[in-house]
């Protein structure tokens, strides 16, 4: 404030003075402020902030922790409040449904009540989910259209998701508590890493057909997939006509998204001998 009048706090019962140097620094500062927020709106008031992997979340919904939710939309566009956006963000969610969820969910890092209270939730990290376990083999957690009362669980699958097991209770089928992997989290986006193949189904090539061998994939003694013919998207491995011996061993990534990608196998080829 300006070096004006002299000012001091009063009592109930005082009669107020306020010298005019003073009145007119309040008039500044008042105007100073304006001039900073000319929409009048209250001063921001920055949420905690986050660890990696969190986002805010708010919706229709109640859940307890580690529910599964699905994301809609940012509650605020950066065209409508560019700080909000960028600073405070928080999304809505809703309950999930296959086919618009399938990518596009989180689980709850805390508790939620429906509409006007926001709440944590992992978008990438480990975290606890419920998962109903359908076969022991399988891999990763998927949503599935949910009533309110089934939203704290996943179904089992075979398929990459953006929730990948990363333990659940031995050959137990039913639902069951899990840890899982959520995002790219455990993979590294690109990095190769080396992965054991046991043949399940398939059968050999011919002269005039290529093999269809399939596998379960292990890495580092656990199975990450089974069910895999390494042919199909989003796998880049190719087989010629002919008889071949099936792959143990191969390389392969995870992407960004999180899905398993094979680039190499050692399937060898069957060569007759030949004689002279």
């Amino acid at each position: 404030m300006a070096s004006g009048g002299f000012i001091k706090k009063a009592t109930t019962g005082d009669a107020l003075r306020i010298p005019a140097d003073a009145y007119n620094d309040f008039i500044d500062a008042s105007q100073a402020e304006k001039n900073r927020n000319p929409k009048g709106d209250q001063p921001r008031q920055s949420r905690p902030s986050l660890p990696p992997g969190q986002i805010w979340v708010r919706g229709d919904v109640i859940s307890s922790r580690f529910g599964v939710v699905g994301l809609q939309r940012v509650e605020t566009t950066r065209d409508q409040d560019e700080d909000t956006f960028e600073n405070n963000t928080v999304w809505r969610i809703g309950t999930p449904v296959v086919g618009i969820h399938d990518e596009k969910f989180v689980i709850l890092d805390e508790p939620i009540e429906r509409g006007a209270f926001i709440s944590r939730a992992i978008v990438q990290g480990i975290t606890p989910v419920q998962i109903n376990i359908s076969d022991v083999d399988h891999t990763h957690g998927a949503v599935e259209t949910n009533t309110s009362a089934r939203l704290n669980q996943l179904r089992s699958t075979a398929t990459a998701t953006i929730a990948r097991i990363l333990w659940k209770p031995p050959n137990l089928t039913g639902l069951q508590w899990c840890v899982v992997a959520m995002g790219s989290v455990g993979g590294g986006g690109g990095e190769t890493f080396a992965i054991v193949l046991e043949q399940t189904g398939g059968s050999n090539g011919t002269s005039s057909t290529a093999a269809t061998w399939t596998y379960r994939i292990k890495r580092g003694g656990v199975i990450i997939a089974s069910g895999v013919n390494p042919l199909f998207a989003p796998h880049v491995w190719k087989r010629s006509l002919g008889r071949i011996n099936p792959a143990n061993a191969g390389l392969a990534v995870e992407t960004s998204s999180g899905a398993l990608s094979i680039h190499w196998i050692n399937e060898i080829y069957e060569h007759s001998t030949c004689l002279t």
